[in-house]
């Protein structure tokens, strides 16, 4: 079996073969080397196990019956991982090559942390690429949190998950997370029966039973494709989801009356969303729907008058949008008053 690994790399994979060599090889360049890649492969039918079945050293190939869940492939790599820490990386996705020695250094440099997270930058389509927190400066700068050096942070906050979700969202995204890999003791493994939402979950778990740590350097990069864009449906799916699994974190944790309140709230905020999202497509009767749901979980004044809107024939908040769309443009043609 060999000593163990200081990270287990867990790449689940389905279809990503014109992918896979790019990001093997963004692993195999980093500074830390003593790592395990463990590749489970979904059921791919183009030539993944043709490029992965003979592959040398550190890469196990794992394969499976198609699923559909990344979950469950995550899952099956967590059963396999030998490593101290645990790091999971999406097949098409980069990573800098001093990314896992940081992280490793951080958390074994500091008493009791479990969770560490870094910065990312998407790159693939055109358009401009701003790291992820760039567009999150505000609540990583109100967050409860101690310099161990430049650019890296112990959070210091008495609930990180309950931060997320009443003050968030903290960037935690997967291919930029390092976990300790007895915490999966604690948390058990990613919920496997959706197919969207699930690691958001999993870092929700993590959040409230383990101290986190991040670094503010874009030390991976997420590959951004055409079908992976956001459409309508897809973004009615994240909404759902996101509802689903804010409704059953109480199965999974024991939540403090903070938590519970601020995952209220939150639920709170995704249904308006969601209800927003409906009336400006036209769909009235949905949008109705998701202002109710989300008053019944917490009132708010815009909830209830898009929902009050939403009572209206089609024709007049469809012209009433037009004028409010006339209105927006005329604002902005207006020459800079003088002072």
């Amino acid at each position: 079996m060999g000593a163990v690994p200081i990270v287990s790399v867990i790449i689940p994979t389905y279809n990503c073969a014109a992918y896979l060599p790019e990001t093997l090889a963004s692993v195999r360049a980093q500074t830390l080397t003593d790592v395990e890649i463990i590749v489970v492969d979904d059921g791919s039918t183009d030539d993944t196990r043709a490029l992965l079945e003979n592959a040398p050293a550190p890469v196990v190939y794992v394969p499976m019956p198609h699923s559909g869940r990344a979950a469950k492939a995550r899952n099956r790599g967590l059963l396999a991982a030998r490593g101290t820490f645990v790091a999971f990386l999406d097949a098409d996705d980069l990573w800098h090559p001093t990314k896992l020695e940081r992280q490793v250094r951080l958390l074994e440099g500091e008493p009791g942390l479990d969770v560490c997270f870094t910065d990312y930058v998407t790159f693939g389509i055109p358009g401009e690429h701003l790291s992820a927190f760039s567009g999150l400066r505000p609540q990583l700068a109100a967050l409860p949190k101690r310099a161990v050096s430049d650019g890296e942070y112990v959070v210091t906050t008495p609930s990180v998950l309950e931060y997320h979700l009443r003050r968030g969202p903290i960037p935690f995204w997967t291919s930029a997370m390092l976990v300790r890999r007895q915490c999966f003791d604690t948390v058990g493994l990613f919920k496997d029966d959706v197919p969207l939402d699930d690691d958001t979950q999993m870092w929700m778990r993590l959040a409230q039973h383990f101290r986190v740590a991040f670094i503010d350097a874009p030390l991976a990069q997420r590959r951004m494709r055409a079908s992976s864009l956001t459409g309508s449906s897809r973004e009615m799916d994240g909404f759902r989801y996101s509802l689903e699994t804010l409704d059953t974190l109480h199965e999974w944790l024991t939540l403090s009356r903070g938590e519970r309140q601020a995952a209220r709230a939150l639920a709170a905020r995704i249904e308006s969303a969601a209800g927003y999202h409906e009336f400006a497509a036209g769909r009235l009767s949905a949008a109705r729907g998701h202002f109710w749901r989300s008053l019944r979980r917490r009132p708010s004044l815009r909830a209830a008058l898009y929902g009050g809107a939403a009572l209206l024939p089609g024709a007049i908040v469809a012209g009433l949008r037009r004028l409010k769309q006339r209105l927006s443009l005329g604002s902005r043609a207006l020459p800079p008053r003088a002072v």
